[in-house]
Order: structure tokens, then C-alpha cells, then sequence
């Protein structure tokens, strides 16, 4: 029998060929399973929270049926925490449970009377700016739900007696128990709010849609005019302002004119444009941007504005799914463009305070004043003119990136905490990096917070910042 030589070709038998073939393309396709895993993997959301589910292309999110938002992160954002060092912020003394930084009486009284002087926003320095939380009361509860808030309010949220003394024969407010009752009397109204409203609608229609905003300077008793009338003083007729800035408001002292209207070609003509009738307002074009006051404003963009916070609103519904359902009253949106976060929130029972940051290149306040909401101008650097805890939703886009250059942005988180209820929601919308370093600072103040994927899904660098206040109260100190 011939042996076999060296080098010589071998027999490769099928079956042993069939073998390897079917393990070579098992092994890629192992490799192609885990890659496609490891891919999807990266692009998830990356949070969890029992209350908000990740969105997949085939179900809708879980909603939770809880009444309490409660965002806890079970996940880890990717980036290097060591590099952010998180401060924690203590709480402020109980003396504080009711400061206005920019609106102090105690600070006030050292400025001057003349021409009200003492009574403006004086904000203070920085060295002066308080870096702490601002307590609730103790005892402090969460609101009632509208329009139950409108005539109750706890008294632990307000401890105080004296209107319910000095105002008692005008029947301004009632201590009845824990609770503040408001029976709608008042100086000018001794038979109630509603019959002296009744008696303005009866001179002044109220309910055709043609009044939307009304202002009420609450200028008490009319001792001014009498003094006015006792003195004989002729005064003359203001002139109108040369100004041709008429919306520059901010910081901005007050001349002794009147502003004038915009120009008209003949009488029959309405200055300014004419506004539909309310609700119809609130997403009609505008008077001021189908004459082309705004820059880089027309009717196509205002209307493609309106569709996208409708998309976004939506958005939020899923990922906040108390917000259509009376847990939020008073909003604020912190940069509010031509008002459309608030025309997308419209169908509920909230309203919004819509906030034009001061320095734009272009002023939308009054297209937010023409779209039936109101307004005001207000520098974030600086804070808000308002009580603490008075806003139930803060909502926030592209604020941070905007000011994070300007002033440190620390202090505006600790001015949201102060304006902001316990157990209230802020929405910030930003790109990532902001956001990152954003819920680094809110880590020490006591907020819970999540970041979530763009409504247009998770491959935008814009993201989505959902916080929650926790409940917190300030402690009453035993004097030894």
C-alpha cells in the first residue's frame, strides 16, 4: 500500500466543509446581534423612572397612576462627574420665608420718597445676594386646585392676621380655622367683587371677546384728587413723547408724556391694526407682524411657531401627565419668544406669566399683548418681582445657554427655587452640555430631575430637563 506523501493535496471530506461554513456564518451573525444591541443601547434614553417610561416606535409611554410627580434617576448621566463638583445650598433662615431680593421694604426705606423712588426694584449686590434656598413656613400645604384657590387659601402659607383685622369692616378676607377665606369685598365694592363687576359688564361689555387684558393699579382711595381739587392747581396737558422707541421699557425712566400710536393713512383707520375677537386671538396673525414691526417675523413663521409648541406641548403632556389636569395654575414661561408655549396651553385652566428677557435683538412683548396673554420684560441676572413660591410649572428654553455668559447662572436656579412652589415642575429645555451642567448645580437643591430625549427623538443635541421641588419646610428656632 503507498503511503502518503509529504505535501501531497488531502481529502476534505463534505460533511467537514458543510461544518465550518455553518460556523463561520454563526459566528458573524453573533457579531452583527451584539454590534445592532450595543448600538440601540447607546441611543436610549439612559434614564428610568416608574413614573416616565421610554418611548419605543410601537407603544405609547406608561403613564403613571400616581397623583405626585416623583422623577428619581436610577441612571447615570455619561460624563465626568468628578469634574462638577456639587454644591449644596442650605437653607436661608426662616426670616427669609417671604423676601423679594429686588423689593425688600426693610432695604427700601433707605431710599429716597421723592417721586416714589424707595418703592422701585432695588436688586442687590452680589456680594449681598443670598446663596441659600428660601424656606416655606411650616406647616406649609400645597394650594387648592382652581377655582377653590380663588376663595380658600391655607393660613400656614400666609401667616398673617392683620388684613383680616384692619380690613375687617371691608370684608377683604376671613381667618376661618387653618384657613384664609376671600368673600370678594374691597374698598370700592362693599356688596362683593362679583356685583361690582356685574356693574362695570352692565357700562362695559366684558363677555363679547372684545376685552382680553385689563389692569388693575389698585391705587386705593381717592385722597390724591381730593387733595388735587382742594388746591386749585391748573395742571397742563402732557405732551406726546418724541421717543420713537416706544416699547423700550426696561430700566427706563419715565418722561412726562404719552406714547403716541402708530401712524395712520386716513380716520377710519384703527392705530395699530385691528385684533380679533378673544379666543380667536390668540392664534389670528397679530396687527404688528402682518405690518413687518418684528424683524424676521412674518405670517408663515408666526404660524409655523404656533404648530411647533403645539408638538412640544404634547410632548410634555407625555412626559408630565398631571399637566392637563389642574395641577398647575400659575406658569411662567422664562423666555417666552412670541408667546406660543402659552397658546399651545390654552384648553386648560392655567394661565401664563410670559417673560421677554430684557437686551433682545428683537422685542416680541408686544406681540404677546396683541395675542391676548400678558407679559413682562425682566434681565435673569437680576431676580423676579414676585412672592415666593408663586409659580406651580416653570418652564425655561434656551435660557441657560443665553445667560451662562452674562452672570452665573447658580443664582438663577436659586431665584426659580425661590419663585417656585415645594413640589413644583421646571422644564428646561437646552442642549445637552447645559443641561448637564445645569442639573449638577440643582443636585444641592434639594430638586429631583431627569434628562430626556428631544420630541423629535433621541439624536438631537437639544434635550429636555425635567425637575421636581421636593417638599421642604423651614423650622421654627426654640430661643434658649
Amino acid at each position: 500500500m503507498a503511503k502518503e506523501q509529504d505535501g501531497s493535496p488531502k481529502v476534505r471530506h463534505p460533511e467537514f466543509q458543510r461544518m465550518r461554513v455553518t460556523l463561520t456564518i454563526g459566528v458573524i451573525g453573533l457579531c452583527v446581534t451584539a454590534y445592532i444591541l450595543g448600538a440601540w443601547q447607546g441611543t436610549s434614553n439612559g434614564i428610568s423612572s416608574p413614573l416616565i417610561s421610554t418611548r419605543t416606535q410601537c407603544k405609547d409611554p406608561v403613564r403613571s397612576s400616581g397623583a405626585r410627580l416623583d422623577f428619581q434617576a436610577h441612571h447615570q448621566v455619561g460624563f465626568n462627574e468628578s469634574a462638577l463638583a456639587v454644591e449644596k445650598f442650605p437653607p436661608c433662615q426662616l426670616k427669609y420665608s417671604e423676601y423679594t431680593p429686588c423689593q425688600d421694604p426693610r432695604k427700601a426705606r433707605k431710599f429716597p420718597k421723592k417721586m416714589m423712588q424707595y418703592r422701585e426694584r432695588h436688586c442687590p449686590k452680589k456680594e449681598d445676594m443670598l446663596r441659600c434656598l428660601i424656606p416655606a413656613p411650616p406647616n406649609y400645604s400645597n394650594p387648592f386646585q382652581w377655582p377653590k384657590s380663588r376663595d380658600y387659601a391655607w393660613f400656614n402659607n400666609i401667616p398673617h392676621r392683620e388684613l383680616s383685622i384692619e380690613k375687617a369692616v371691608q370684608n377683604w378676607i376671613h381667618v376661618e380655622g387653618d384657613l384664609l377665606r376671600f368673600p370678594g369685598g374691597g374698598t370700592m365694592f362693599p356688596h362683593g367683587a362679583d356685583a361690582y363687576i356685574d356693574d362695570i359688564n352692565a357700562l362695559v361689555p366684558l363677555n363679547e371677546g372684545n376685552i382680553r387684558t385689563a389692569l388693575d393699579t389698585g391705587c386705593g382711595k381717592s385722597i390724591n384728587h381730593v387733595e388735587c381739587v382742594d388746591s386749585r392747581k391748573v395742571y397742563d396737558a402732557p405732551q406726546i413723547c418724541k421717543s420713537n422707541d416706544v416699547d423700550s421699557a426696561w430700566y427706563k425712566k419715565m418722561d412726562t408724556c404719552i406714547s403716541p400710536l402708530p401712524d395712520v393713512k386716513s380716520e377710519d383707520e384703527v392705530a395699530g391694526g385691528v385684533l380679533e375677537t378673544w379666543p380667536k386671538r390668540a392664534f389670528a396673525v397679530p396687527p404688528r407682524v402682518i405690518r413687518g414691526s418684528v424683524p424676521g417675523l412674518t405670517p408663515e413663521k408666526f404660524q409655523e411657531d404656533n404648530k411647533v409648541w403645539s408638538e412640544r406641548v404634547d410632548h410634555y403632556k407625555k412626559l408630565i401627565p398631571p399637566l392637563g389636569k389642574r395641577r398647575y395654575r400659575n406658569v411662567m414661561d422664562m423666555n417666552a419668544g412670541i408667546g406660543g408655549f402659552a397658546a399651545a396651553l390654552m384648553k386648560y385652566p392655567l394661565w401664563v406669566m410670559n417673560v421677554v428677557p430684557s437686551g433682545l435683538a428683537h422685542d416680541t412683548l408686544g406681540v404677546i399683548y396683541e395675542r391676548g396673554f400678558i407679559g413682562t420684560y425682566h434681565d435673569w441676572c437680576e431676580a423676579f418681582s414676585t412672592y415666593p413660591r408663586t409659580y406651580d410649572l416653570i418652564h425655561a428654553d434656551k435660557v441657560f445657554s443665553s445667560y451662562q455668559d452674562r452672570c452665573d447662572i447658580t443664582y438663577i436656579l436659586l431665584e426659580m427655587d425661590r419663585i417656585l412652589r415645594p413640589e413644583g415642575t421646571v422644564i428646561i429645555r437646552d442642549n445637552v452640555e447645559v443641561l448637564v451642567k445645569v442639573q449638577a448645580i440643582t443636585g444641592g437643591m434639594r430638586w429631583k430631575s431627569q434628562i430626556m430625549d428631544h420630541e423629535s427623538g433621541p439624536f438631537n443635541t437639544d434635550k429636555i430637563l425635567v425637575a421636581v421641588k421636593t417638599y421642604w419646610t423651614g423650622k421654627l428656632v426654640q430661643k434658649q
